[in-house]
């Protein structure tokens, strides 16, 4: 499972094991990165299988990603099932990206967080929780008006994603309902 370390030293990790995976953001060679960002991806992502033997590679993931998003750490394991990774697109453009490790191996799930990294957290029932403040345009106001959303992540064998929450007043378990 997890070691005490890596737990500890999970805000500034670019690697961490999960279930006998690694999972690890590497950065490209110097001639990648020599190039515009427009036209290179600042990172892979790699999965690697562990084996007495040594690593197997079983999936590998080229993202234009800087990791980290401001204070959140890059790669951290939560809730002791799930690994979560945090970049950006050179700038503001926030992304988590969430594996965890089913049936057939690692599955992941994407959250943009556009210009708000936020941080994602565990609720009583074990599933993570973010708030994302999305922008939008009010009639009469000048300007784009940001508007929190809550997410859950659903996990369960038959699905794996984010789904958007009522709003705070309501139960957060519940699924908005339609408008």
């Amino acid at each position: 499972m997890i070691s005490r370390s890596q737990t500890s030293e999970s805000a500034a990790a670019t690697s961490v094991d999960l279930e006998g995976y690694r999972f690890r953001f590497e950065p490209q060679p110097a001639e990648v990165l020599a190039l515009p960002p427009e036209l290179a991806p600042r990172s892979t992502v790699s999965i690697s299988r562990l084996r007495a033997d040594g690593d197997e590679p079983v999936y590998l993931q080229t993202l234009p990603l800087e990791p980290g998003c401001g204070k959140l750490p890059a790669i951290s394991v939560l809730a002791d099932r799930y690994v979560v990774l945090c970049g950006h697109f050179g700038g503001r453009h926030y992304t988590h990206q969430v594996f965890r490790i089913g049936a057939l191996g690692p599955e992941a799930t994407t959250l943009d967080a556009f210009d708000d990294p936020a941080r994602l957290t565990v609720d009583a029932e074990g599933a993570l929780i973010a708030r994302i403040s999305r922008r939008d345009v009010v009639p009469g106001h000048v300007g784009p008006v940001y508007v929190p959303i809550d997410y859950r992540l659903q996990s369960d064998e038959s699905s794996f994603g984010f789904v958007p929450l009522a709003s705070a007043k309501e139960d957060p378990r519940q699924p908005r309902a339609p408008r």
